[in-house]
């Protein structure tokens, strides 16, 4: 009967021990996630921040130029009709 019991024992022992083991590795799974999620959202949003400021210099740029053809078109357009 003893032997029974120490087989139980240790049947049981070996559950608990993987179940602690089981619970220690998604914490840490979880804590790496976290940490390493934080870092790449973090570079990602630096990221678009620099895509955005170089596409709004872009388009600044871009108008710019449009309306300085545009100017030079209705100033064209001014001296032909004083001509």
């Amino acid at each position: 009967m003893k032997k029974k019991r120490a087989g139980a024992d240790n049947k049981l022992t070996r559950v608990i021990a993987i179940a602690v083991v089981s619970v220690v590795m998604v914490i840490v799974i979880i804590a790496a996630f976290t940490i390493n999620f934080n870092k790449i959202y973090g570079l990602l949003l630096e990221k678009d921040m620099e895509q955005v400021r170089f596409t709004s210099c872009f388009v600044t740029k871009l108008i710019s130029t449009e309306i300085e053809n545009l100017q030079a078109a209705l100033d064209l357009k001014k001296l032909d009709y004083l001509i």
